[in-house]
C-alpha cells in the first residue's frame, strides 16, 4: 500500500492507501518527510535521536490526520528534525496519542508551507482499504 505523489498544477498531492488507520497515519508521515527531502547526510547516532510525544484531538479521522501532519511539519521546521517512525499509544477517529521518532540537526531541500484540507477525506474503498488524498501547500 503506502503513498504515491500525484500531479498538481501548483501544490503537491499525495494519495495514501492502507488497510488500517494507523498505517494511513504512518504512511502519510513518511510520505511528507520523503517529499521534504533532507539536505546532506543524516546522522542516526544515539545523540541525534529525538522522540516527541503527541496528544491531538480532531472532529473526525480526516481532521485528526491533517492536524497531526501540520504539527509534525511545525516540529520539523522549528526543531530541525526528520521523523521516520511513530509509535501509537492510542488512535481513534478523534484522538491520537503517539510518539514520533526521528533525527535532529536536519534541514530540508523542499519546503511545505502547510498541509491543507483540500481533497482530504479518509474513506474506505470497495476493497475495504482506507484511502485519502492530501494536498501540501508549497
Amino acid at each position: 500500500m503506502s503513498y504515491i505523489i500525484l500531479p498538481h498544477t501548483a501544490d503537491i498531492r499525495m494519495r495514501v492507501k492502507n488497510k488500517t488507520l494507523t498505517d494511513v497515519f504512518r504512511d502519510a508521515l513518511l510520505g511528507m518527510m520523503a517529499f521534504m527531502k533532507p539536505k546532506g547526510r543524516i546522522s542516526f547516532f544515539k545523540k541525534n535521536i529525538v522522540k516527541r510525544r503527541m496528544h491531538i484531538t480532531g472532529i473526525d479521522k480526516t481532521d485528526l490526520l491533517i492536524v497531526f501532519l501540520n504539527k509534525v511539519l511545525y516540529f520539523s521546521y522549528t526543531k530541525g528534525e526528520l521523523y521516520r517512525d511513530i509509535v501509537f499509544h492510542y488512535l481513534s477517529d478523534k484522538v491520537l496519542k503517539a510518539e514520533i521518532k526521528g533525527t535532529r540537526g536536519v534541514s530540508f531541500m523542499r519546503e511545505i508551507k502547510a498541509v491543507t484540507y483540500h481533497e482530504a477525506e479518509i474513506k474506505q474503498n470497495k476493497e475495504g482499504i482506507l484511502e485519502t488524498v492530501i494536498v501540501f501547500d508549497i
